[in-house]
């Protein structure tokens, strides 16, 4: 418990000195100098020298943490390709992997060549965990992504496999929900509290942080935002209801689009291999035939939204995703939203753009890893730290 208390004061505020640790936490100085000297010896903990002395006497020495003693690989999968990166414990990127996906992709041959190129030169000692953020419905507690509408996986035995495979310990979560994790340790959602990750993409799906947390539901299904109906007499959805949110703005929904203005061409054969979607949907809104189907889908995409935040009442909205380029479509969504908000007491959140862009999930799943391993610190003072403000412990 010692050991934990100073490490995690040190992931927050390093440099500090033992005396600095020790005014902080409470601790004794003996407590403090035993549980560095264990951290040390773990090649978790450095002495980087001598601070500035506010007394007479010997000027004490910093300690901080050896961010590059270890490893963790990050495994994003996105809609048309996967991400690898490998970081060390500041989730500071050393190595990254990418490789094209299709629907009928074996993942786990994908995800092993990651692994394999992620983890070249590197003892696996001093790997401390390999995240993957994958859509569909996963059973976290065996590690398997129970399956996939956007991919023909069925029972992928994720965890398992990468384990028996690289030696290393594996976790899994839904993309979304690493995403949202990852703007919450290393992006926009720093220093908030509360906030939603919308990602449109060939579904649409979210990732809710309340009080810091993620909020999972209990089986761990909250926040598929693009099953909320938003016309009971609506299209039909891929989940087999009416009137989804993400029939009228997601990929498939793009599709769609362009097959009822151009209905001689099979176009969705087409749009599955391309790869930057969101330079795609901006020059497709540039067609006078597109932009009013467009513009209606920013506009369904606000009164989602708007629903959205009358429930969870959130101090921010990340929508990212395939409009990533398109501030056409944000201003849309954001004039829809508040003219439903207009009659709701709260103040109505910041609607914007991420920080992470399509590393977010990737960044998320390691955060996850640095979290399963308590070395992951609070991520407001980490924003201050790297900001070159001094944090007080």
């Amino acid at each position: 418990m010692n050991r934990k208390i100073v490490l995690e004061t040190l992931l927050n505020c390093a440099p500090l000195s033992r005396v600095d640790i020790a005014r902080a936490t409470t601790l004794s100085p003996s407590t403090v100098t035993n549980a560095v000297s264990a951290l040390m010896g773990e090649g978790l903990v450095q002495e980087i020298g001598a601070g500035t002395s506010t007394a007479v006497g010997r000027p004490p020495i910093l300690l901080d943490v050896c961010w590059d003693s270890r490893s963790v690989i990050g495994i994003g999968v996105l809609d048309n390709h996967l991400i690898g990166v490998r970081t060390n414990l500041r989730a500071q990127v050393k190595t990254t992997f990418v490789s094209e996906i299709f629907k009928d992709t074996d993942i786990m041959d994908v995800a092993k060549a990651a692994v394999d190129e992620l983890m070249s030169g590197e003892a696996p000692s001093r790997v401390i965990g390999i995240g993957v953020a994958t859509p569909g419905i996963l059973d976290r507690e065996s590690g398997q992504i129970v399956n996939s509408a956007n991919f023909n996986w069925t029972n992928v035995e994720v965890t398992r496999e990468l384990e028996n495979y690289s030696g290393v310990p594996t976790i899994i979560e839904n993309d979304t929900n690493a995403a949202a994790l990852g703007e919450l340790h290393f992006g926009i959602g720093r220093g908030v509290s509360s906030f939603a990750y919308i990602l449109i993409g060939t579904g649409v799906g979210s990732g809710i942080v309340v009080d810091g947390r993620l909020l999972l539901g209990s089986r761990g299904m909250a926040g598929e935002v693009g099953h909320m109906t938003v016309d009971w007499r609506g299209q039909k959805c891929t989940c087999g209801s009416y009137g989804c949110l993400e029939t009228y703005v997601s990929w498939r929904a793009v599709t769609k689009m362009m097959e009822r203005n151009f209905p001689a061409s099979k176009v969705s054969e087409n749009l599955d291999s391309i790869l930057d979607r969101a330079t795609f949907v901006e020059t497709l809104y540039e067609r006078e035939d597109m932009k009013g189907p467009l513009d209606e889908a920013a506009s369904v995409m606000g009164a989602g939204v708007a629903s959205l935040v009358t429930v969870l009442n959130p101090q921010l909205v990340v929508v990212e995703g395939i409009y990533r380029n398109s501030g056409w479509f944000l201003e849309g969504l954001k004039k829809e939203a508040s003219s439903r908000l207009t009659n709701v007491t709260h103040t109505p959140p910041v609607i914007t753009l991420g920080e992470l862009g399509d590393k977010a999930s990737v960044l998320g799943a390691v955060a996850l890893v640095l979290e399963n391993n308590e070395l992951l610190g609070s991520p407001a003072l980490r924003q201050e730290r790297e900001a070159g403000k001094e944090t007080t412990p």
